[in-house]
């Protein structure tokens, strides 16, 4: 259902005089029924054109509106933000820090957003370091994190501060350190998802964290060495192979008489015997590998 024209073109344009005149003759103006779906709020029209104040004053009058998810599934925080708004997401979180935390559709909230994308790294730090620190602990329907996201859409300078940014959180609480380790609904742990992308930066990083359980398996039963595509970088096979004497990594075993028919379905057999052929040659810890 869409909202009243006169009280859509006052949010269009920002005008509270407007909204106010309105609201004197029309004393029903923002009520809200909850049974019924609308194409957006006041909130929303507002956060679209940029008109802070406006948001503002819709969130003051009815702080619901947060969290109310327009035709589209997004919060009002969410549409200021994929409307390019990156300061009236700041000072929307600087009202109201926990709308960090408010989910749109899947799910997601703000910070997933703003994690996978390359242009918005000062709204990230901005985010975590100022507004909502706890936020990365937030998880997706699929139960992906920030570090999930930040690792599939390949952005590793977010990658590397949401990861510096977790390891000093987690120096308060347990369940911030064991995020990295956390699966997805397929099973997949930041370190399958960074192998699978191809992240020669992002494995590296998270091989050097001292809680980091490299043999997970995912629901294939898979630990993340086996997602290694066959495209991959020389150099992050290297550092997989090294992996197996510093870190316990589980890497496969090649009979070279008989076909792997194990991996058939993710790795091609000349991958394999490569693969093995790298292993054999990392008799030493990779030196990208020591620790301080």
């Amino acid at each position: 259902m869409d909202m009243d024209k006169e009280l859509h073109s006052a949010a269009e344009k920002g005008d509270l005089d407007g909204f106010y005149k309105l609201a004197l003759v029309k004393h029903n103006a923002l009520q809200w029924d909850d049974n019924i779906v609308y194409t957006s709020t006041p909130c929303h029209v507002a956060a679209r054109h940029g008109h802070l104040d406006f948001a503002l004053e819709m969130l003051r009058l009815r702080p619901e509106f947060a969290s109310t998810l327009d035709s589209k599934g997004l919060t009002p925080i969410q549409v200021a933000f994929d409307s390019g708004k990156v300061e009236m997401v700041l000072n929307l979180l600087n009202y109201d820090p926990e709308m960090v935390h408010v989910p749109s559709k899947q799910r997601k909230t703000i910070l997933h957003s703003v994690s996978e994308s390359e242009k918005h790294a000062h709204l990230l730090y901005r985010i975590l370091s100022v507004a909502c620190p706890n936020s990365v602990m937030d998880v997706t329907i699929r139960n992906e994190t920030a570090l999930h996201l930040a690792a599939k859409h390949r952005v590793f300078n977010n990658f590397n501060m949401l990861l510096s940014h977790l390891m000093k959180y987690g120096d308060k609480s347990k369940q911030a350190r064991d995020l990295i380790n956390s699966k997805d609904i397929d099973g997949n742990t930041v370190l399958h998802i960074a192998v699978r992308e191809n992240q020669t930066q992002m494995v590296e990083l998270l091989l050097k964290m001292s809680n980091i359980k490299a043999n997970l398996t995912n629901n294939d039963n898979l630990a993340a060495l086996y997602l290694l595509p066959s495209s991959c970088d020389f150099q992050l096979a290297s550092i997989l192979a090294a992996a197996k004497t510093t870190y316990g990594l589980s890497i496969p075993y090649i009979n070279l008489d008989v076909r792997c028919t194990r991996f058939s379905h993710t790795m091609s057999w000349w991958h394999c015997i490569w693969l093995y052929l790298v292993h054999l040659c990392s008799t030493k810890s990779s030196p990208l590998l020591k620790r301080n």
